[in-house]
């Protein structure tokens, strides 16, 4: 997804773990590619039940999230994909 800079909206993404799709146990990171994440946040629940995050205040380019999941036996890191800020 491509967005303009004034923009201040709620990009979904999906979590999945082996091919189940995850709304619990999850945070997130919106960082810039070539990095890894270190700091994570509670995403936004929508009325729908999927997840969001808030699109605001990001310099112009390219942005990942990512997703930590944790369960009772892991915690699994994963690229949930990328959106560009113009």
């Amino acid at each position: 997804m491509i967005y303009p800079r004034e923009t201040k909206e709620l990009q979904p993404f999906r979590v999945e773990v082996d091919n189940v799709e995850v709304t619990t146990g999850v945070k997130v990171a919106v960082i810039r590619p070539a990095t890894r994440p270190t700091t994570w946040t509670d995403p936004i629940t929508l009325d729908s039940g999927g997840l969001a995050v808030l699109i605001d205040d990001l310099e112009l380019g390219v942005w990942n999230i990512w997703a930590q999941v944790t369960t009772d036996h892991e915690i699994v890191v994963i690229l949930c994909g990328d959106f560009k800020i113009i």
